[in-house]
This record gives structure tokens, C-alpha cells and sequence, in this order.
């Protein structure tokens, strides 16, 4: 319904909060239906294409954006039974993951010090390196080096985590599992 009157709105930085808050609320809902509703995740890319007409430089839609494209990684990283399927969703995958990790990046750029950007890059991280290195996994000549650039990656956000997570805010628990 709130999308269907979303053009109600006075000015285009009350446009650009509606969208961030869909975004938002959408992930949410992604997550508490338990990572399966795909729909959830095409209307969430639908109105991120229509908040990025506005702006892409608002940090809070760009952390919110970047949510939604883990998880679209998340759901075409999942192994295929079919070789055709596989290699459709292996690409999509694999741009789905870039996109996250450059929205990551630019948020990074705009708000260094938020710990939400360096948690999401942890996982990111993580899912990818998980990837790579299962036995369904790419296996190639640049593997064992691309794994090595994202422990890296994962290193430093990790870091940076540690460093900007408030202490009032529990760690994640995917996060902090990887470490142990």
C-alpha cells in the first residue's frame, strides 16, 4: 500500500526516507521469514533503483542497499543441481557480491566509523572465502590468491569492527564464530 502512494511526498528528502525505510523494513522482513521469501528481495532492489534516481551518496541507503544485495548473493551462491542453472546463478552471484561489497565501500567513504558497513563486509567476506574453498567451490589458478586478498579484506574490517562496535551492542555471533 505504501508503495503504491509513494510519490505522496512534499519534498525529495521525504521521498529519499520513505525508500531508505522500505529498504529497511523489507530486509527485516526478509530476515524474519527466514531468508526464503525471494519476492521480498525483488521489491527491495525495485525500490532501491528508484531511491538511486534520487541520490546515491545517503549513507543509511547505501548500508540498507548493500544488505539487500548480500542477500541476493546469499541466494544465488547456493549450489544448483542443474550445470545450466548453476552458471546463470554463479554469474549473478558473483556481480551480486560485487555490487554489496562497492555499496559497502562508498557507505565506508561516507561514514568511516559506522560498525554496521564493517560487519556486513565481514560477512560478505566470509560467505565468499566459505565459497571458494568448499568443495563445490571455483577451483582455478587465482583461487588460492583471491581467497588470501579476502581474509585480508576480512581482517581489516574485523578490525574495524572491533574498533567501532559500540559495547552496549553484542558481537555478531556469525562474525565472532569465524574467529574462535
Amino acid at each position: 500500500m505504501a508503495w503504491k502512494n509513494r510519490k505522496r511526498f512534499a519534498n525529495s528528502q521525504e521521498e529519499l526516507e520513505f525508500y531508505t525505510e522500505y529498504i529497511d523494513y523489507l530486509n527485516r522482513k526478509y530476515e524474519t521469514e527466514g531468508f526464503k521469501n525471494q519476492s521480498v528481495l525483488s521489491k527491495s532492489m525495485e525500490v532501491i533503483q528508484e531511491a538511486f534516481k534520487l541520490t546515491r551518496s545517503d549513507p543509511e541507503l547505501l548500508i540498507n542497499s548493500a544488505l539487500t544485495y548480500y542477500y541476493l548473493y546469499r541466494e544465488k551462491s547456493k549450489s544448483d543441481k542443474t550445470p545450466t542453472h548453476a552458471s546463470t546463478n554463479r554469474k549473478r552471484s558473483d556481480a551480486y557480491f560485487e555490487i554489496s561489497e562497492k555499496l559497502v565501500k562508498d557507505t565506508n567513504k561516507l561514514n568511516p566509523s559506522d560498525y554496521r558497513t564493517y560487519l556486513l563486509a565481514c560477512k560478505l567476506y566470509l560467505d565468499k572465502i566459505g565459497e571458494l574453498t568448499s568443495e563445490t567451490g571455483q577451483s582455478g589458478l587465482g583461487e588460492s590468491e583471491e581467497v588470501e586478498i579476502l581474509k585480508n579484506k576480512f581482517a581489516d574490517s574485523l578490525e574495524k569492527y572491533k574498533t567501532f562496535k559500540p559495547a552496549s551492542i553484542s558481537g555478531d555471533p556469525y562474525v565472532l564464530k569465524s574467529i574462535n
